[in-house]
């Protein structure tokens, strides 16, 4: 559709060059953070394309910055659409803020996404949903019949025994404390069922800024001369055509491509469609969220059993706090000869992991010094 970029340097202008002797792309002033709004702002509401065609684009997933800036410079109002990856996030932080177990959070966050799919493009359902979740979760299932389309809570087909599928021991939650804030948090989500309900995504965006990133590296600065724009329009190539597009610039520079360049293009290609198509698969989505548990289980079991190797500013603890740690420290004769004494210990503490000792501390008794 169109591409722009914003520099706020040029190399040879800053080495005293004048602006007609090169190439300058110095089109910046302002601050850094004003740069994407204003992009946008050109890309939407100042492309002739969009405007000899008489296309306007009233909804999108964008931040609040670029909605007042597009509002300001468009003619037709704008809908903003909530991006579903943030809100996910949003909850994320919510749930671990409330210091709930691992397992517990998961549950809530799969329920949520569960809500949110089933009910895209559906406002009002996007509106009962969340405020139902919370009931459900505790343990109350009179309003999950409410809970927009499709078969969702079990609860009705056999009350006696119906379980938590995700829920430590099947049981439903009954702490009142977490319970308030999460009806506080599904409230406002309620409140914004219009924006959630589209379903939109910014990862379009996250994409392209990746590939990007393969071009002009951050570790190495372009953005001072015309190659940044050049590696730019390479990316809006790559995304929209594929690696084929480095064949086609050749052909168009009447410059042969070479039939091996040609095959290797087009198996990169195909490769990347097939490994996206299967990416969306149900069986792989499943799988990850497998690993992903699986991993969630071992770091939490490795936490409980290092203690203060774990813990957040462990290298700054006194050695009073590491005795006092029965879950890092094992007792152990200090030797087996017989010219050591009875009342000798040696304190090891140890990386279970790898089981490499990490620190030897000698005790004696009736002394108060470490060797």
């Amino acid at each position: 559709m169109s591409r722009t970029s914003r520099s706020k340097h040029c190399d040879r202008c800053e080495r005293g060059h004048d602006k007609s002797d090169h190439d300058c792309r110095e089109n910046w002033s302002g601050s850094s953070k004003a740069m994407e709004p204003d992009m946008a702002v050109e890309v939407v509401a100042k492309n002739k394309l969009l405007t000899s065609q008489n296309c306007n684009i009233g909804e999108m997933t964008m931040p609040a910055m670029f909605m007042l800036s597009r509002e300001r410079e468009s003619a037709y109002p704008v809908e903003k659409w909530s991006d579903i990856s943030h809100i996910k996030r949003n909850l994320s932080n919510t749930l671990y803020a409330l210091k709930l177990t691992d397992q517990t959070m998961i549950y809530i966050k799969k329920n949520f996404a569960c809500l949110l799919e089933q009910n895209r493009n559906n406002v009002e359902a996007t509106e009962d949903a969340p405020e139902n979740l919370v009931p459900h979760i505790f343990g109350d299932h009179t309003s999950c019949s409410n809970i927009g389309s499709g078969v969702w809570c079990r609860y009705s087909e056999d009350p006696v025994n119906y379980k938590h599928s995700g829920l430590p021991h099947g049981k439903p939650l009954s702490n009142p404390t977490p319970k308030a804030t999460l009806s506080k948090t599904m409230e406002r989500y309620a409140k914004a069922a219009k924006k959630i309900a589209p379903g939109g995504s910014s990862q379009a965006n996250e994409s392209f800024n990746n590939i990007v990133c393969t071009k002009a590296p951050k570790y190495k600065y372009y953005g001072g001369s015309e190659s940044f724009d050049f590696r730019l329009a390479s990316a809006v190539l790559q995304k929209n055509e594929g690696t084929k597009y480095v064949s086609g610039t050749m052909h168009k520079l009447s410059l042969s491509p070479g039939s091996e360049s040609a095959k290797v293009r087009e198996m990169k290609d195909h490769k990347r469609s097939s490994r996206a198509t299967l990416q969306k698969s149900k069986e792989i989505k499943k799988r990850r969220s497998e690993l992903k548990k699986q991993k969630s289980s071992t770091v939490s079991a490795a936490e409980r059993r290092k203690g203060i190797t774990y813990s957040t500013g462990c290298d700054v603890e006194g050695i009073t706090s590491l005795l006092q740690n029965p879950t890092v420290l094992t007792m152990a004769p200090y030797g087996r000869s017989r010219s050591c004494r009875a009342d000798s210990y040696k304190i090891s503490m140890k990386n279970t992991t790898k089981n490499v000792q990490i620190l030897d501390a000698g005790l004696m008794a009736n002394s108060s010094s470490f060797a």
